[in-house]
């Protein structure tokens, strides 16, 4: 974990440069999890944590699912457009569902 972060604290961007610099492309869909129980250190109960994305210029789709002592929380980021809107609500609002299905199914056999 300490490498991941440590790893994770290199700003992308000068390291691809000579490759051509950070990709663009449309249509990019991300998918991230996040647990800060595993993080290597504590963090106290009411720090309000700030979750930074990558800075890129693109019309894609991120997701990152964060969990915490508080619970799993889902986050998004989609274009501004009315159909983006639309359909990545309709798949938060999807996932929140079926999560919440599985946890009370879990809760019952407990």
């Amino acid at each position: 974990m300490r490498q991941a972060v440590a790893l994770g604290s290199h700003p992308l961007a000068p390291i691809l440069a000579p490759y051509g610099g950070m990709p663009v492309a449309p249509g990019m869909f991300a998918l991230s999890w996040l647990d800060t129980r595993r993080l290597p250190v504590d963090l106290p109960p009411g720090l309000q944590i700030q979750y930074v994305s990558s800075l890129i210029e693109s019309d894609d789709v991120m997701v990152w699912f964060v969990v915490n002592d508080s619970g799993l929380h889902l986050r998004y980021r989609c274009p501004d457009t009315p159909e983006a809107t639309a359909s990545v609500v309709r798949w938060v609002d999807a996932a929140t569902t079926a999560l919440r299905v599985l946890a009370d199914a879990e809760v019952a056999v407990a």
